[in-house]
């Protein structure tokens, strides 16, 4: 039984804090310049051989011209991390970024 307390106690304090636990992507502040710059660099180095910055046309995959403002429902950053760093259909996956890396990248696809 006390183990059982312990394990709910544990649970019940992740779940206090996850919520307040925020990643680069995810940050209230406005992203600084050399975040946006850092996943711009990521995008040119990993992602614009199959997708367009600049345009709704796609090239091995989709556009990503306004990624943000025409999907409906929004993607949540989630989504996108799990979509990068596991790849999905003909993407393939990007494991080797850091969360650093994947988060910066997101900031980025939210300025298109």
């Amino acid at each position: 039984m006390k183990m059982k307390h312990t394990i709910m106690l544990l649970l019940a304090a992740n779940l206090l804090w996850m919520p307040h636990a925020k990643t680069v992507g995810q940050s209230s502040r406005r992203p600084s310049t050399q975040t946006i710059r850092h996943g711009q660099q990521t995008f040119g180095e990993y992602c614009a051989s199959c997708h367009s910055a600049r345009s709704y046309t796609s090239l091995a995959g989709p556009g990503l011209k306004g990624f943000y403002s025409t999907h409906q429902p929004r993607p949540s950053d989630s989504a996108l991390r799990a979509i990068i760093a596991r790849g999905k259909g003909k993407m393939p996956a990007f494991g080797n970024l850091s969360p650093v890396q994947i988060g910066e990248l997101i900031v980025y696809l939210k300025t298109l």
